[in-house]
């Protein structure tokens, strides 16, 4: 167990990764997966109907008002806000320890990170009781209001956690690209395009650790 968990040189710690991309590459979708999913898209639905209602009858439907001005919408922002601190923390503490089986947790952490704070961002343009006019923050907003700080906070976390991602994702893209034959031309050329021209040398993985070293020091 030992010797599979820490790789003796750097050509073993590629063969591991490539192992680790098999793993995760798609399985068939069984029948559990599919019950799960529809229920997620009735609970999907379900929210945006009471969504088009909100809109068309105000944000008095949700209770929010002159004494109650949080409710639900913020709770559940700092929520979400709060769970993709956790899953990024995860990942950048584990990277900066450098502990040889963090691999299959921290890109769960780190996917967790970034739905959750879209989710959170989301929340905000729910909140709005006005959300056709959400580019007028953009245009008219005053650095003193505390949506703003949001918005800069939400993208700025959004941004760092996407490159948190992405960075140590690159082989495993460059791995489908090699390994998925019978796909299409357009899906195949995304895999091209989204692995940067990755090739699997080791000057490549060096600079990808130094970058997600750099991104675990920001998160922190």
């Amino acid at each position: 167990m030992k010797d599979i968990l820490k790789p003796k040189n750097e050509e073993e710690a590629i063969q591991m990764l490539h192992k680790f991309n098999e793993d995760l590459l798609p399985r068939k979708f069984g029948k559990t997966g599919q019950i799960w999913t529809g229920l997620l898209c009735v609970v999907i639905a379900v929210g945006l109907v009471c969504y088009v209602d909100q809109i068309r009858r105000g944000l008095s439907i949700t209770g929010m008002g002159d004494t109650v001005s949080w409710g639900i919408y913020i709770s559940n922002f700092v929520f979400f806000v709060a769970i993709s601190l956790v899953g990024s923390l995860i990942t950048a503490i584990l990277n900066l320890l450098n502990i040889s089986w963090r691999s299959p947790i921290t890109r769960v952490a780190e996917i967790i990170a970034v739905a959750c704070i879209i989710f959170a961002g989301l929340i905000i343009v729910v909140d709005m009781g006005r959300p056709d006019r959400i580019l007028n923050m953009f245009i008219y907003g005053r650095i003193q209001s505390p949506i703003v700080w949001d918005v800069i906070v939400v993208m700025t976390y959004m941004t760092i956690s996407l490159l948190f991602l992405y960075f140590p994702l690159l082989p495993g893209i460059a791995f489908c690209s090699d390994h998925f034959k019978d796909i299409p031309k357009w899906q195949k050329n995304m895999y091209k395009w989204l692995s940067l021209g990755w090739k699997f040398k080791p000057e490549q993985y060096n600079t990808v650790r130094k970058a997600v070293t750099v991104l675990s020091i920001l998160i922190i």
